[in-house]
């Protein structure tokens, strides 16, 4: 799981990993990941999910190929002033 701040650039995600988890197994159905979002004030900020399709489950991923890469945008605007950090 990955994020850019303004876009949706490959080397930006690389750059900004919020979590790199292994396959948590052949079992199929749903998964959960909590992640921590940036602090940040943004409107084109992009989540990245990177899906591996390699059968490696243990080598980390870097810029991966064979691999699904759903993304969603979002619009952040930063913890208010006294209050910290939260995701969903």
């Amino acid at each position: 799981m990955s994020f850019d701040d303004d876009g949706a650039e490959q080397a930006d995600f690389d750059a900004h990993v919020l979590a790199d988890i292994a396959d948590p197994g052949g079992n199929g159905g749903a998964h959960t990941l909590d992640v921590t979002l940036p602090n940040v004030t943004c409107d084109n900020c992009t989540l990245q999910l990177i899906h591996v399709m390699n059968g490696d489950t243990v080598d980390a991923v870097a810029t991966p190929v064979n691999s699904y890469f759903p993304c969603a945008h979002l619009i952040l605007t930063g913890a208010p002033a006294g209050e910290g950090e939260r995701s969903e």
